[in-house]
């Protein structure tokens, strides 16, 4: 849609340029030749017929500088223009003691003109006139809420084919978990990358189809956007987020710190720094979680953990990569040829997922025995970025059908768990 709005506005502009161009130089001929006429001077056809080469030639370059200065302008900030109808406001409710925000205006299109603030108060009230809200308890009994979105993790049962075969199950730990916790699936929003797609909706609610999943963080303009770190802020729980990458990816540091984390970590901030064949691991992630909750405080505390370990290896990083790895899971492929590059990152990606679930049992062991009430959740935020040629000897290529196929590819697992009843 946007490249469509793009071409009609750059030929309507460059049709009008042209107009206002075609009148222009009309006007300075006529000027000139009733300037002439008025004059003493003669001229000579030779003089009349150069000049008017010249004029002409100014003309056409005037034309295509002005037109080439507004294709610029369109390719450059049409965008922008049209970014400012994708706006986030964050307005107080008409009742300033109550602890809501309404989101308003955030697409601007004829679908939504007749909403206001009014009517999405009065579909609040009416929300809560169904269920009225619980009472609170005392703060000294709230848990700590960890919560790891956990880079490409995704469940290998999705994978049903005899081609495709591993030395050791990667879900492994997952399943013996399973009489201990909540385990399940959702539906990612991506498939194969856009990880800041799926944080943004599950730290703000917002349905993130509407933004670009390169700049999502970016066109929220730097705008307070409520989220669940206001929640667990107005619940005086200490907010953290630990992100084991740059901060300037995505803009995370920009947008952490607008959402309001008291503490922020990032990879330079990490006191464990393992590296699982290129990135910092799940491992190392999951020891710099035990670190932060065993640090004093004044109350509990949510950890939001976005883990990187299992990227895909495209990314530059300032550690040198980890060489012939000792994986502890091997892969066999049956009846199909992949290239050398195409098996290596299936490995890496299967022994990524395998060693995820590892570090999410270490969380679960060491907080079996910590007496503070903790609440651990993960999530994987999409599949794997697999090539058409590992999907299609996963069978989940282009060719392989569309429904069962879909769900498979955008289903990550999750897992929840507590220390209490």
């Amino acid at each position: 849609m946007l490249w469509l709005v793009q071409l009609v506005g750059m030929l309507v502009l460059f049709a009008g340029a042209g107009v206002a161009l075609d009148w222009f130089g009309r006007k300075v001929r006529k000027d000139s030749v009733t300037v002439r006429e008025a004059g003493s001077d003669k001229v000579t056809g030779k003089d009349t017929a150069g000049e008017n080469r010249q004029r002409h030639w100014i003309v056409v370059c005037a034309r295509l500088l002005g037109c080439g200065c507004i294709c610029a302008a369109i390719f450059l900030y049409t965008d922008h223009f049209l970014g400012e109808r994708y706006v986030i406001d964050a307005i107080e409710p008409l009742v300033p003691e109550t602890d809501r925000y309404v989101l308003y205006r955030f697409l601007q299109n004829s679908s939504l003109s007749t909403i206001n603030v009014e009517r999405v108060e009065e579909s609040y009230d009416f929300l809560l006139s169904k269920e009225p809200p619980k009472e609170a308890v005392n703060g000294e009994d709230y848990p700590n809420v960890i919560v790891i979105m956990n880079e490409s993790w995704w469940n290998t049962d999705n994978i049903q084919t005899d081609r495709i075969t591993f030395s050791q199950d990667p879900m492994g730990s997952y399943k013996e978990l399973a009489d201990r916790c909540v385990t399940g699936y959702q539906t990612s929003v991506v498939f194969g990358g856009g990880t800041v797609t799926p944080e943004i909706e599950f730290l703000t609610g917002l349905n993130a189809k509407y933004y670009r999943a390169d700049s999502a963080y970016e066109q929220m303009q730097g705008r307070k956007v409520p989220s669940l770190v206001d929640y667990f802020n107005g619940l005086d729980y200490e907010t953290v987020a630990i992100h084991p990458y740059y901060g300037s990816f995505y803009g995370r540091d920009v947008a952490y710190a607008i959402m309001g984390f008291d503490q922020v970590i990032f990879e330079e901030d990490m006191q464990y720094r393992d590296i699982y064949t290129r990135y910092i691991s799940d491992e190392s992630m999951a020891k710099q979680i035990i670190a932060e909750i065993e640090e004093e405080s004044n109350g509990p505390k949510f950890i939001w953990t976005l883990s990187i370990g299992n990227h895909r290896r495209t990314l530059n990083y300032s550690v040198k990569s980890v060489t012939n790895y000792d994986y502890p899971i091997s892969v066999t492929v049956n009846g199909v040829k992949l290239s050398k590059e195409d098996y290596d990152i299936l490995v890496n990606y299967a022994n990524g997922i395998y060693l995820a679930n590892q570090a999410f049992s270490q969380l679960v062991e060491y907080f079996t025995s910590v007496e503070q009430p903790t609440v651990l959740l993960m999530f994987g935020d999409h599949c794997p970025n697999f090539s058409a040629e590992v999907l299609e000897a996963l069978e989940l290529g282009e060719e392989n059908g569309d429904g069962e196929k879909a769900e498979r590819l955008y289903s990550t697992p999750v897992i929840a768990w507590s220390n209490f009843s």
